[in-house]
């Protein structure tokens, strides 16, 4: 429901500036737009940045159609950072329009019956509508037959939207015929809805760019895309991560080979998930997962939680196995690739290589257990006792203190006779790693399961598949993650713009909230303060410089709760530990705040990681000027490519205009040839630079950790010679080769560091493999791939 549906005071009117009688109207306005260097669209209006139109720039101008008029306001607003809506028109006794009002979409307010509403089924949406005043209008002038503007309300009140944040401005979101016709041709041969979205994104330079989002995409097409599986190797995924590394000056990434001279482990981190890391990393979480790719390396995405209460990626990689001494290698490496900034708690499934490793490299983190697969493994182990399943979950969650943890569960076991259950003992010993009573007051940001894991891992089954080579693997996990943080950039918008409804007794506490933190968290925030009209103060002592308040629930005379506060620090503690382990105020501290006629959240109950401006995201783009050539080509073409898309779709409808861009086509064609081979006389020139280096081999495949599949799994791989691919022998002893393959350095670092990049032996090869991706579009990162390729063929080094 929108606010039209939820009530919008139809009595507010827009003001409407009226040009005076004496107001000299000038000829037609044009509106032209230039593209920067640097990529941006700076609109001019008659020589005037439309930055800076103001009512007496704009009054009075006129325009040849409505649709100049319509095209003009649209420009403007999105080069402003707003969306618009129409708001009133006219027309004359023959229908013809005479008048068309456009105002900001924020204009208007929700009527207050619909505010005060207590009877409530669900959440109401947050308000948008500010009262902003914001309007363009414009008047048929029949003798010229021209439009004039007659009001222009260029001030706003409210935040407008930055560069990168108007693809979620609703009147700016619009698939153009072109694109929907490509869509359509597209959808014809199998391609998925989604992967048709991934398409136009990496045409367009990025979601920003693209007009349109993955939702608007599925209301013009209904079926599903097919997935493209290219052949690739651990030479070509070493290069994709090379190509982002030159575009990302703080990308991470380091492998390591075995004896043999192939992939063993690869991680990865690129400077999005170090810069989450450096916010958000107090909390890891790490799972592995299984049949992503054709060698069967289990892949481990590192991740945590973010303000907004959604997954955070740290980082992603694929192990030779899963043994203490690969967990180990990942850790360190990650903790390289973070600053050696260690988390204070981790949270795993219980994998014993995964403890072990985490109690090895960092020892001070709290490390908790899953109790969702406790729970399940409780069923398993002890299923002939149900009941023991029941109270499990109640001491795994409990709050209990430790010492009547200790009593409660020594009862359970005796009443259930489970003295002699060898798992009920074991899972005893691991306690204060999974028991609620010993890890209360311990900061986990809300986890107690690897469910963050597990979500991330199905949402990366949906890109990933068992036969993907290697260089597809990486690929397609960018995909994924594009995705992610593009809806995180939504959560961003939303929360800047747009306000949650105050709804508590205690309006004060909930506003502050409200515009504190994200608007997950104040949801969970308001949820406490809901809960804070259970509770009765019981006590109020004052014993030199701290204040103890004693607490109870409503008909829970028995249980009580304390709450302690330091007069000269003005720190608050509660005797349940939740602002500790979760990181927001608990009930009981709302209900002292009350007490104390406190407006406010006191800023020692407020953590920063939760907040709204705990982290700016700014997308960073090069300067094209500062970009290669083969770079700026890319981009150039990327620009065509949208261009002839959009023309081909028109003159594509009669046969006049077909044979005429024909025409046309074919005289510029030779044109546009002559103009390349100035430019770049040797472009063509075959690359015939042999170079000479060693190789990353592909890694054998691998038999993980996991339940083994009759499906799949119906004999074991012979294995072959690296090198020829014949039985009987390994690469160091191959007969057909000229020489043995000695060991590569393992890269440590930002890849645009690497000084022995590994590439084929044989040039032409090398360009055929390549050739076979066939995703031909003008994206950076597939540009820039290529790129590298010819450099190293050419022999050219990579820095």
């Amino acid at each position: 429901m929108n606010d039209d549906q939820q009530g919008i005071n139809k009595n507010y009117k827009v003001p409407e500036l009226d040009v005076p009688s004496s107001y000299d109207i000038p000829s037609t306005a044009q509106a032209e737009i230039q593209s920067g260097r640097d990529g941006s669209n700076s609109i001019y209006w008659d020589d005037k940045s439309m930055y800076e139109l103001t009512a007496e720039d704009v009054i009075g101008k006129r325009f040849a159609s409505l649709e100049e008029a319509t095209d003009f306001y649209k420009k403007y607003s999105k080069i402003m950072g707003f969306s618009v809506r129409i708001y009133d028109g006219r027309r004359d006794t023959n229908g013809a329009p005479i008048m068309k009002h456009w105002v900001c979409s924020r204009e208007g307010e929700r009527d207050k019956k619909y505010i005060e509403h207590t009877n409530r089924i669900r959440e109401p949406r947050a308000i948008t509508r500010v009262n902003c005043r914001a309007a363009f209008r414009v008047n048929l002038d029949k003798e010229s037959k021209t439009w004039v503007a007659r009001s222009f309300v260029p001030k706003h009140s409210h935040e407008l939207a930055a560069d990168f944040e108007t693809q979620f401005l609703r009147s700016h979101r619009m698939v153009k015929d072109s694109d929907n016709a490509l869509a359509n041709s597209m959808q014809t041969v199998g391609i998925k809805t989604s992967q048709i979205m991934d398409f136009f994104v990496n045409q367009a330079g990025g979601y920003d760019n693209l007009g349109f989002g993955l939702k608007d995409l599925y209301n013009n097409l209904d079926n599903k895309r097919r997935s493209m599986i290219l052949e690739t190797d651990s030479e070509a995924a070493l290069a994709y991560l090379n190509a982002k590394a030159d575009m990302d000056p703080d990308f991470f990434c380091k492998y390591s080979i075995d004896e043999e001279n192939r992939l063993a482990n690869l991680f990865w981190a690129d400077s999005i998930a170090r810069l989450d890391y450096s916010y958000f990393g107090d909390v890891l979480a790490f799972d592995s997962t299984y049949k992503t790719n054709e060698y069967g390396k289990p892949l481990v995405i590192l991740l945590g939680v973010n303000n907004h209460y959604a997954t955070s990626y740290f980082g992603c990689a694929i192990l030779t196995d899963e043994t203490v001494e690969t967990y180990t290698w990942v850790l360190k490496t990650f903790l390289c690739a973070m600053n050696n900034r260690k988390p204070i708690s981790i949270v795993t499934d219980g994998d014993r290589a995964m403890r072990k490793a985490i109690k090895k490299v960092v020892p001070e983190a709290r490390h908790r257990l899953c109790i969702w697969h406790l729970q399940r493994n409780a069923q398993s182990n002890v299923h002939k006792t149900p009941e023991f399943v029941t109270r499990f979950k109640d001491f795994l969650l409990g709050n209990y203190r430790p010492e009547e943890f200790e009593q409660l569960w020594q009862n359970m076991v005796e009443e259930l006779g489970l003295q002699n259950n060898d798992w009920v003992k074991k899972i005893y010993s691991k306690r204060e790693r999974w028991a609620e009573a010993f890890l209360r007051g311990h900061f986990f940001g809300g986890m107690c399961t690897t469910q963050r894991c597990e979500g991330m891992n199905a949402y990366m089954n949906r890109f990933l598949q068992r036969k993907l080579k290697l260089h597809e693997f990486v690929r397609q996990i960018d995909r994924a993650l594009r995705r992610t943080r593009n809806n995180n950039l939504g959560h961003n918008f939303k929360t800047k713009h747009s306000i949650p409804m105050i709804s508590t007794h205690l309006p004060s506490l909930e506003k502050h909230a409200a515009g504190v933190y994200t608007q997950k968290l104040f949801y969970k925030v308001r949820k406490q303060i809901y809960k804070e009209g259970q509770f009765i103060l019981l006590s109020n002592v004052t014993l030199l410089d701290i204040q103890v308040y004693t607490l109870t629930r409503h008909l829970e005379a028995k249980k009580k709760w304390t709450v302690v506060y330091y007069l000269k620090e003005q720190h608050f503690e509660c005797s349940c530990k939740k602002f500790e382990s979760i990181g927001i105020p608990c009930p009981h501290l709302f209900c002292v705040m009350k007490h104390m006629h406190v407006s406010e959240i006191p800023a020692s109950l407020i953590n920063k990681r939760w907040t709204m401006d705990v982290k700016v995201y700014k997308q960073s783009l090069m300067p094209l000027e500062s970009q290669s050539k083969d770079v700026l080509n890319n981009f150039r073409y990327g620009s065509l490519n949208a261009e002839f898309n959009e023309i081909s779709f028109y003159a594509s409808k009669s046969d006049a205009a077909y044979w005429k861009l024909k025409s046309h086509l074919a005289q510029l064609k030779s044109e546009i040839k002559e103009l390349r081979t100035c430019d770049n006389g040797d472009t063509d020139r075959p690359c015939s630079a042999e170079k000479k280096a060693r190789i990353v081999k592909d890694p054998l495949v691998v038999k993980t950790k996991g339940a083994p599949s009759t499906k799949f799994n119906k004999g074991v791989n012979t294995r072959k010679c690296g090198y020829c691919k014949q039985d009987g022998h390994t690469a160091r002893k191959c007969p057909s080769k000229n020489g043995h393959v000695t060991s590569v350095d393992n890269f440590a670092g930002p890849l645009n560091s690497f000084t022995k990049f590994i590439c084929t032996r044989n040039p032409q090869q090398f360009l055929n493999l390549f050739n076979c991706i066939g995703y031909r579009t003008p994206g950076v990162v597939s540009g820039l791939i290529q790129i590298i390729y010819a450099e190293q063929i050419r022999g050219s080094p990579i820095h």
